[in-house]
Parts: C-alpha cells; sequence; structure tokens
C-alpha cells in the first residue's frame, strides 16, 4: 500500500497547504518529516492564533476576538460588535479554510430571540470538523472591500526568507469563498504591493526568531481608503 511504498523513500520532505496534527501523525507513520516547523505552525496556523500574532506585531486587523468556544461568549461578542457600529459580523472557525469556515451574520441577529440566536450560533461553529481545543474568532465584517491579495513565503532551514509570488485571490458568494486566483496580481498598485511586503516580512521575521521554516501564506484584504488589513 501507499504507506509502505512511502517508507522505503529517503531524502524528502512532505510539504502540505496546511499543518495539523493530521498530517503530522500521517509523516510519522511514512517517517518522512514535514517540511515545516509543525509547533510553531500549530500555535500560529489558527485564525485565533494569527489574530494574536498581528496584534502582538501591531499589524491592522478587523475589530474582533479569537479563541471563542462558548455559544453565549459568541452572542455577547456579535451583541458587542453591533454596538461598536459592525455593519455585518463573521465567525471564522479556527481551521476553517477558503472561506468554508466563515458564517457571515447580519443586524437581524438582533432582532432573533435567544433559541434562535442560539441555533445560528451552534451551526456556525459545526460548519467544518475541526479539533476540540480549537474554536472560533469573531470580527467586524469589512465593508467597501475592493481587493484581497495573497502573498507566499518561504523560511529555508537555513533562516533564508524568500518571497515566492503574489496574486489576487478571487473570492465569490454571502461569505467571500475562495475559487481561484490571478496572477500576476492586477487589482491594488505597486504601493500597496510594497507596503504588503513590509507587513508579510515583519511576521515572517517575528516566526524565524521562533524557529519556524516551511512554506505559507498571507491573506490580506484593501479597502477603497487603500488601507491593508
Amino acid at each position: 500500500n501507499i504507506i509502505s511504498y512511502l517508507k522505503k523513500i529517503k531524502g524528502y520532505y512532505i510539504d502540505s497547504y496546511q499543518v495539523t496534527e493530521e498530517e503530522e501523525s500521517f509523516a510519522n507513520k511514512v517517517k518522512i518529516p514535514l517540511f515545516v516547523n509543525s509547533n510553531i505552525s500549530f500555535e500560529y496556523g489558527t485564525k485565533s492564533g494569527f489574530r494574536k500574532l498581528c496584534k502582538k506585531l501591531k499589524l491592522p486587523i478587523p475589530m474582533g476576538y479569537e479563541n471563542i468556544k462558548k455559544i453565549d461568549d459568541a452572542i455577547e461578542i456579535i451583541t458587542i460588535l453591533f454596538k461598536q457600529g459592525a455593519n455585518a459580523v463573521v465567525i471564522k472557525l479556527d481551521e476553517g479554510l477558503s472561506g468554508a469556515g466563515n458564517t457571515k451574520i447580519t443586524k437581524r441577529f438582533l432582532t432573533s430571540n435567544k433559541k434562535e440566536q442560539r441555533i445560528v450560533i451552534t451551526r456556525a461553529f459545526k460548519k467544518v470538523p475541526q479539533d476540540s481545543s480549537h474554536g472560533a474568532i469573531i470580527e467586524k465584517w469589512m465593508d467597501n472591500i475592493i481587493a484581497s491579495p495573497s502573498i507566499q513565503i518561504l523560511v529555508t532551514q537555513k533562516g533564508e526568507i524568500k518571497i515566492l509570488s503574489l496574486h489576487d485571490q478571487i473570492l465569490e458568494g454571502e461569505e467571500q469563498w475562495y475559487i481561484g486566483c490571478v496572477y500576476p496580481p492586477r487589482s491594488v498598485s505597486i504601493n500597496i504591493i510594497v507596503k504588503i511586503k513590509e507587513g508579510a516580512l515583519l511576521f515572517t521575521n517575528y516566526l524565524k526568531k521562533l524557529g519556524y521554516y516551511g512554506f505559507f501564506g498571507l491573506d490580506v484584504i484593501v479597502d477603497s481608503e487603500n488601507r491593508i488589513w
């Protein structure tokens, strides 16, 4: 079988788009190392971990909260964000990918009774399966977004940082699911691209100091006032 075959292969690494405990378990079974520092990937590869690090580095992120696991906490946070001026909010599961773990919530939520609110949150929390230790983030849904570029970066085991590409993401639907990309990016100016790279390198250098190596991507959004989030 495939595991027996892979156990015979030497001198290679496994590269994975997303690294979770499942990928690490598979790598251990076939005796081929992952091309990533998995401990750091587990900590900062979730939505909550990403938000926490952005706060630490003072990178601009939408108003919101992370590590939310309880339904009542989610209801309270959503209410707070609407009171603070959000026109809509979004629940993003920590392990959600390509928009699959996102649930957009409008102000209609405020007029629902407690039972209906709990049903909405329960469905959002179960939208995609994830490890029970993970939760969700809830943040303001950003209006007037004109682009969503993504930058791909490699940190080698020697500590070299290489920007591999920067492309436009193609998003569609109410919750903005990722359906593809366009290279080179055409939605933003050179000025914005320079700023995206500056923020990405700030993020990358921090991970590098922790001992991170491997591939990863950073997604940003740009609003109509050319602010990067």
